[in-house]
């Protein structure tokens, strides 16, 4: 049985290899991501093979030598940094007896309780990544998203509490999520991400078959939990949190589907690079804070601007210019702000306010297929509400907002001094007086304020 699993691990490894091929090759486009710059350029597609039919024929050398070929073919290129790639590795560990199949155990059930947990804590999961996934699965988005985005979330920690404390029950549910997954994710319903469907089948069938020989919570006394258990348990719990500090990478924090992650985004004299991946690799860019400055160092030019926007409360959203000598950090004022030997950088519009936004019936306009981000909001009378107002500092590029005719008050302006480039405001027909008006006096760019049918006075903008 333990040999079963080991094969069963090892086929949908390989089966991972063969889908993102052009990942583990040598390539120009999209360019290496080493951990050190001086590292060479060196194909491990052939060695991921060659050491998974070892695994197979010698187990014992075979499992220790996979690892060894994956970690290093990570150290030289990190968009190879997939939780995938590693779940399936440990799932491997399941042939080393009892031991191995308890490290599985607690492996799986800290997947399932973190990636369940993110997606609550996710301001993009109830909302804007549920409304897409179903979108794609073909099914209508309207009445299925928010329940689709609560039962997803409470029964991947539900799975992982029940596989803690009755790995029995929790066999075949095991087997229903991940197959349920694997129909989910299937190219012919959604066409995405594919790579993680050998993952899925892998945890179906050699979880269960751990699951099954758990032992269940009545029968394990805590003599049964050796100190090398309680220390893995602990590890596995708690490194996760340490996404949310950017401490530790989402590869190895289960952030999976929950829109948690932070983007890039890199504007040239040529036009915009959201760094997303995908592709030939069929893997997303890793999305990393330090990856999205490494790219950026390896790729721009002097004058280009990156903005990192990062939806992690605790963590900043960061800017970047590039200057001959590398990427230098700037704030936002310097960051949009153009000068002879530099772009206007543009910065990434959040999922989440063009959501909230979009559902209320607010109108918004972008400049053009090529430049989709938000340069202007109109609101009216029937959609105003001041709970939407938050969501417009998450459009950093809004250069124009329509108020009129809306219930809009003077508290409420205090909402827009973070849009840095505003230069126009329509507040005719509302009940702003200079007061309000003068909270946004440190605004650099606002230049037309239409205020016809208000109190402000002539002596508001001096």
């Amino acid at each position: 049985m333990r040999y079963v699993m080991l094969l069963a691990a090892i086929a949908c490894q390989l089966f991972t290899v063969v889908i993102t091929w052009p990942l583990w090759e040598s390539r120009a486009d999209p360019i290496n991501l080493p951990v050190l710059a001086a590292l060479p350029q060196l194909s491990f597609a052939w060695p991921m093979v060659v050491s998974l039919v070892l695994a197979a024929v010698r187990p014992r050398i075979g499992v220790p030598v996979h690892w060894l070929v994956l970690m290093t073919a990570c150290i030289f290129d990190q968009f190879r940094l997939e939780p995938q790639f590693f779940g399936l590795a440990i799932l491997m560990l399941a042939y080393f007896g009892d031991r191995g199949q308890r490290l599985c155990r607690w492996y799986l059930v800290s997947m399932w309780i973190w990636t369940g947990v993110h997606k609550f804590l996710s301001p993009n999961w109830i909302g804007f990544q549920s409304w897409t996934l179903v979108t794609q699965a073909g099914l209508q988005p309207e009445q299925l998203y928010l329940p689709f985005a609560i039962v997803v979330a409470a029964s991947e920690v539900g799975l992982g509490v029940l596989a803690w404390l009755r790995p029995h029950w929790a066999a075949r549910l095991c087997v229903a999520v991940h197959l349920g997954i694997v129909v989910f994710l299937s190219p012919i319903l959604a066409g995405i991400n594919y790579s993680v469907i050998p993952w899925n089948l892998a945890i179906a069938g050699v979880g269960y078959l751990i699951l099954r020989q758990g032992a269940t919570g009545k029968s394990q006394s805590r003599a049964t939990v050796t100190r090398w258990e309680q220390a893995t348990i602990a590890i596995l719990f708690i490194i996760p949190a340490g996404f949310y500090f950017g401490w530790v990478d989402r590869c190895f924090c289960h952030v999976m589907y929950s829109g948690n992650v932070p983007r890039g985004l890199i504007t040239t004299a040529d036009g915009l690079e959201e760094m997303t991946g995908w592709g030939r690799l069929a893997v997303p860019f890793p999305h990393e804070r330090r990856l999205f400055r490494q790219y950026f160092a390896s790729t721009a030019k002097p004058g280009d601007k990156l903005h990192v926007s990062d939806p992690r409360p605790l963590l900043e959203d960061l800017y970047f210019v590039m200057r001959a000598s590398g990427p230098e950090q700037i704030d936002a004022d310097q960051f949009f702000r153009w000068r002879q030997d530099e772009v206007a950088g543009f910065g990434l519009d959040r999922k989440q306010s063009l959501f909230a936004l979009s559902r209320a019936g607010v109108k918004m306009l972008s400049a053009s297929a090529e430049e989709p981000l938000v340069y202007a909001v109109a609101f009216t009378p029937e959609n105003f509400d001041r709970k939407l107002l938050p969501y417009l500092e998450g459009l950093p590029n809004l250069q124009q907002i329509q108020f009129a005719d809306t219930a809009i008050e003077d508290n409420d302006l205090r909402q827009l001094i973070s849009l840095r480039l505003l230069t126009g405001l329509g507040l005719n027909n509302t009940k702003i007086t200079d007061a309000g008006l003068s909270q946004l006096d440190e605004l650099p760019y606002l230049q037309y304020v239409e205020t016809e049918g208000t109190a402000i006075t002539n002596q508001a903008g001096k």
